[in-house]
């Protein structure tokens, strides 16, 4: 690893200590911490970012800006389930170091994305009901061929079990995409360009 990058690291890493222990940045390191999403080390590594996203995070709390929150706690979001499920496809641009999350990052990020499981619970129910509309098309369609009930049974079921595997995670993730695209507009435009190329890789 380069000095530049070590110091970058180091300068970060201060800060994110001193919101750990709940003292608020003064001016001086607000600026700094700008000065760091301005200037990124290259490549930007996931621990990083998440640190970022937390500290611009706070910040906008403070300042009572919720929506840009909820961009900053869906971004550290999206990095965690990258850390856990490491086969799905990650950015090009971000560089992966497993960081176990602090609890205050946690729970920054639980509060702010709690209602994802709300809008999860209702995508479920409504891929539900069209698997079971299609898995009954597909019964009677079988029905009409003169396939034997255990063999239909068995087939509606696969068809089922298949597309509900399948579906499910593609639209959570397709509504995670989209809501964060969408609150991208009230982030700070140096923590949006720094992003832009990590989100849309």
């Amino acid at each position: 690893m380069s000095e530049t990058a070590v110091r970058y690291e180091e300068q970060l890493e201060l800060l994110y200590q001193k919101q750990l222990r709940q003292e608020p940045l003064n001016e001086a390191e607000q600026e700094q911490l700008k000065a760091l999403v301005e200037h990124p080390k290259e490549p930007m590594d996931s621990a990083s970012f998440m640190k970022i996203m937390y500290l611009y995070g706070i910040r906008y709390m403070q300042t009572d800006k919720k929506a840009a929150a909820r961009y900053c706690a869906m971004r550290i979001r999206s990095v965690l389930q990258l850390q856990e499920k490491k086969r799905m496809p990650r950015p090009r641009f971000l560089d992966f170091k497993i960081m176990e999350a602090d609890d205050a990052m946690l729970d920054f990020m639980k509060e702010r994305t709690a209602f994802l499981e709300d809008t999860y619970a209702y995508i479920q129910k409504k891929l539900l009901m069209l698997i079971i509309v299609f898995s009954m098309i597909l019964g009677f369609g079988l029905t009409l061929l003169r396939i034997s009930m255990p063999v239909m049974i068995l087939v509606c079921f696969m068809f089922a079990v298949f597309n509900y595997l399948v579906m499910y995670g593609k639209l959570k993730r397709k509504f995670d995409r989209k809501q964060t695209l969408a609150l991208a507009d009230y982030v700070d435009e140096e923590l949006k360009e720094m992003d832009r190329p990590i989100l849309y890789s």
